[in-house]
């Protein structure tokens, strides 16, 4: 659950997309940006015991 927002600035698109670790899953170019800023977090803690 949380906000979901346009990222707008300049400078913070150019940083996302220099940092983008995959592809769109559809393939080809995407310009559109979108930030999700979580209000509550849900579920289990998965820990591993090394």
């Amino acid at each position: 659950m949380g906000e979901l927002e346009a990222v707008t600035e300049p400078e913070e698109i150019r940083h996302l997309t220099a940092m983008a670790r995959s592809q769109p899953w559809a393939g080809g170019p995407r310009t559109h940006w979108m930030k999700l800023t979580p209000v509550r977090l849900t579920g289990r803690r998965v820990a591993h015991e090394s």
